[in-house]
Parts: C-alpha cells; sequence; structure tokens
C-alpha cells in the first residue's frame, strides 16, 4: 500500500472505536508511526504535498511552511477536543481556547491566571532559568515570546531548550521567558467583535500577573517582545504602541506588514476570512492596529528609546512586505537593523540555526545597554 492510501486509512481508523476486548492505542500513536515511515530522510519534516488528508496536514501544520513535523502531530493531536464521556467530562477550562496542554522542558513551567477579558482562565508558559531559584533576591529581565498562526504550541518546548542552552553558555543573560497563548489566528490584538480580546488580556493581564509572580524588572529596559510571522507582527505591535513598556523589539519574518492588509502567505480567500474574523471586515480598523500606522504615529518615540530589529529569510514569501516596511521606518528616521538570512524561507527553526551566535548577541546587547537604541 502506498503512503497516501495509507495515511488517509489510519485517519479513518483513528475515528473509529476501537473493539472493547483490544483498546487500539491513541491515534496520535497511529500517526507517529506513519509519520515516521513517510519520513524517508529522517529529517523531521515531512512535504504536506506528500500526505493524504490534506484538510488534516493544513491543520497541523502550524507555523504554515508546507511541513509537518512530529512536534506538530502532537500538538494538534493534544489539542483536539474530547468527546465527553466518563473518561472525559466536560470541564469549562480544559474545553476553553484559553487553557492550552502543558508541556514539559528544562526550566519550562506551565501557569494559569484568571483573566477578567477573557471571562475564563488563560494559561502560559514560561522558562525559568536554573539561578533563579538559587539567587533569591535577584531580579530577572522578561522577554515575551509571541507564537505565530496556528498556536505555535509545538515549538514551545524546543524555543525554551534553545534559551535555557544560551543562558547556560553564557550567550545571553539569565532571563525568564513568557509564551503567551495568542490563540491560532488571535492576530495579538483585540478583534473588532470583542470576542478574543488577546491584547487586553497580555498586555492588562498576564504582564502584571508576571510581574507579581516572578522577580522580574518590571519596566521598559527589562522587557523585549519577540515573536515569528504573526508573532512578529505582534512584537512590533506591542512594541510600537507600548514603548513604555517595551524597550527591545524583534520582528521575525513578521507578517501581516502592507498597510492595505495584502499578503502572499495565506491567499486571497485566508485574507479576506482573517479580516472578517479578527478586524470585523473593517479595512480601516485593520490599518488603525497596523504596526505600519503604529510606526508613524509613535515615530517620535521609538527614535529615541527602542532598540528594533528585523529579520526575513531571503526565499521567505513576505520579504518584498518586511523591505517595505524596513523602508518605510528609514523614512520616518526610527532607528533599526534590516537583516535578511540568505537561503531561509519562512521556517523559524531554520532561521535561528542560520543566525547562529548573532541571534543572541542582540539580546546580550539590549540588556547590558538597554539606553542605546539604533543600528549596531
Amino acid at each position: 500500500m502506498s503512503p497516501r492510501p495509507l495515511l488517509i486509512f489510519l485517519v479513518a481508523l483513528a475515528a473509529l472505536p476501537a473493539p472493547a476486548e483490544e483498546p487500539a492505542p491513541p491515534p496520535v500513536r497511529r500517526f507517529e508511526d506513519l509519520f515516521r515511515r513517510l519520513d524517508r530522510d529522517g529529517d523531521g519534516r515531512v512535504a504536506a504535498a506528500e500526505m493524504g488528508a490534506p484538510e488534516l496536514v493544513q491543520a497541523m501544520d502550524e507555523d504554515r511552511d508546507g511541513f509537518v513535523t512530529i512536534a506538530e502531530v502532537r500538538a494538534y493531536f493534544a489539542n483536539r477536543p474530547q468527546k465527553a464521556g466518563p473518561e472525559n467530562p466536560s470541564h469549562k477550562d480544559s474545553e476553553s481556547k484559553w487553557v492550552t496542554p502543558q508541556l514539559h522542558a528544562s526550566g519550562l513551567q506551565y501557569r494559569t491566571f484568571d483573566s477578567a477579558a477573557a471571562g475564563t482562565k488563560v494559561s502560559f508558559h514560561v522558562y525559568v532559568p536554573e539561578i533563579y531559584s538559587a539567587e533569591k533576591e535577584r531580579r530577572f529581565p522578561v522577554l515575551y515570546w509571541l507564537h505565530g498562526s496556528g498556536g505555535g504550541l509545538a515549538g514551545v518546548a524546543e524555543l525554551a531548550g534553545r534559551f535555557d542552552s544560551a543562558v547556560r553558555a553564557g550567550k545571553i543573560q539569565p532571563i525568564l521567558v513568557v509564551f503567551p497563548n495568542g490563540l491560532p489566528e488571535g492576530m495579538w490584538c483585540d478583534s473588532k467583535d470583542g470576542k478574543t480580546p488577546v491584547e487586553t488580556i497580555v498586555i492588562k493581564e498576564l504582564m502584571p500577573h508576571v510581574d507579581s509572580e516572578f522577580r522580574t524588572i518590571a519596566g521598559r529596559d527589562g522587557r523585549i517582545v519577540e515573536g515569528f510571522s504573526m508573532g512578529g507582527y505582534g512584537a512590533a505591535r506591542f512594541g510600537f504602541g507600548r514603548t513604555d513598556l517595551f524597550g527591545t523589539v524583534s520582528m521575525l519574518a513578521a507578517g501581516p506588514l502592507h498597510p492595505e492588509f495584502e499578503t502572499r502567505r495565506v491567499g486571497p480567500a485566508g485574507r479576506d476570512a482573517l479580516l472578517r474574523k479578527v478586524y470585523g471586515g473593517d479595512l480601516e480598523y485593520y490599518r488603525k492596529l497596523s504596526p505600519w500606522r503604529l510606526a508613524e504615529e509613535n515615530a517620535e518615540a521609538l527614535r529615541v528609546k527602542t532598540r528594533l530589529r528585523i529579520i526575513i529569510g531571503e526565499r521567505d514569501e513576505t520579504l518584498g512586505f518586511n523591505r517595505s516596511f524596513h523602508e518605510h521606518l528609514e523614512k520616518l528616521a526610527i532607528p533599526h537593523t534590516f537583516t535578511v538570512v540568505p537561503g531561509i524561507g519562512h521556517d523559524p527553526r531554520a532561521m535561528l540555526d542560520a543566525l547562529g551566535d548573532s541571534f543572541w548577541k542582540f539580546h546580550r546587547e539590549a540588556l547590558e545597554n538597554p539606553s542605546a537604541p539604533g543600528r549596531k
């Protein structure tokens, strides 16, 4: 049997009830087994085009790079709603879009807090360096990592591991890294209909909560906001809109950045659906929230207060939009660095690997000399 029919067969099989006398393994286990068969070169990625069940594959491909990883498979099944029953009782918090499954990595903690804006509990993960528990009087800077579309859960443990390794190697100062839950298509803003107030939750609830629960440097000089793709858009929105809260902004393959919401990653239909879902179909509301306009409105503060970088892959389809945004900032005389990474597409893992130690140098210098924004 070829891989495509086999995958379709197993996906259908996963939905069937197992015989009572021999419980079947969880669907994710079956999918993982098939994934390993398809991953012939052993690089941990399988092209979505090679696999059957395209709708399922699209749902799993969190970073929309055309590949599915085993981490994305696990995250997809972990997030699937369970049918209520004796072993899966219905519970508001566990079924809420605001509460994700717990992940595990060195130094990674899982927390929830009561959100008035969401009307329920909201979860987040936070990386805490080992030295935090040893130096009990010390306060630590905080980096808020904003995930891309799809929810980004699959990448949290790996990112926490990268920060942990960098801290242990002395490439970056000991730092807390907060991974908020921005929803799969939350766009790191308050939706026009008020149903997904992501920005309010992060800025007005999560950040004060983190500052009260952890020994943070609770000021703009001790805060970095960084993100990839949708998260890079969010990092610009937060950093440009709240220069009083964030001293450093890192935009990685950010989007959407076009002032009229042109995009090449989701296509016209996807763009229109997102415009309706988040911005109420109101292009002016999108413009009001866009980094393009926020840069214009807060240019003076950004010139003197904010350290900013933009990084984009040479093969990323959003390169043109990122370059235009860079030129827009130049016209506004807002200091920043603009880096095009050779040979890299819209792939966070490949980008971080290609950047190497220079990725950490930006954070280290920002925390060593927070009052000196601009080009290096």
